[in-house]
């Protein structure tokens, strides 16, 4: 199954969203069970529509908000995301936003990183402007304003504390 999902309108128009999802991009050669495939994009016209494996499970933030989940489910969603992000190392990605609300769960509660819209591809290249999630960064990141696979790991830090909290995440204060 296929889901989409319209760029609205009002979105800043850049060339970030035809960077991550065109064919020559690399998360259009991602093919791994703990990653959400992406099918292509329609962006000949407005609204732009992206095409990704459909996860009816949702989002796992409202999974875990809404249901009662046992600590060998929330283990193994863990695992999952682990290998999701291992994963993305071997193929030299930084993903830059890993959440509770940027995994998806399919119909087998099977996680799959998705989202890699502040992703790159190029360990210690400057962050793009504004668009930084200080929670899901390395401190040492935020310092030299730089995407580092040290953001991954410490993103899967606070993951784990969101996955044992229900699917908040700690407070900044």
């Amino acid at each position: 199954m296929v889901s989409f999902f319209t760029i609205l309108q009002d979105f800043p128009k850049n060339k970030t969203v035809f960077a991550m999802y065109s064919p020559s991009s690399y998360s259009y050669e991602f093919s791994y069970r703990n990653v959400v495939k992406f099918y292509g994009i329609a962006a000949s016209r407005e609204p732009i529509m992206i095409a990704l494996e459909f996860c009816p499970g949702g989002a796992l933030d409202v999974r875990l908000e809404r249901t009662k989940t046992t600590d060998f489910q929330k283990i193994r969603f863990l695992y999952h995301a682990a290998l999701g992000i291992t994963y993305l190392h071997e193929q030299d990605i930084v993903h830059g936003d890993i959440a509770a609300r940027n995994c998806l769960l399919d119909a087998n509660d099977l996680l799959k990183i998705s989202d890699f819209g502040l992703s790159t591809d190029n360990e210690g290249s400057r962050m793009k402007g504004d668009k930084v999630t200080i929670r899901y960064m390395a401190p040492e990141a935020i310092e030299k304003k730089i995407s580092i696979k040290a953001n991954n790991s410490w993103a899967f830090s606070v993951l784990i504390f969101e996955v044992f909290h229900r699917g908040f995440g700690p407070s900044l204060s």
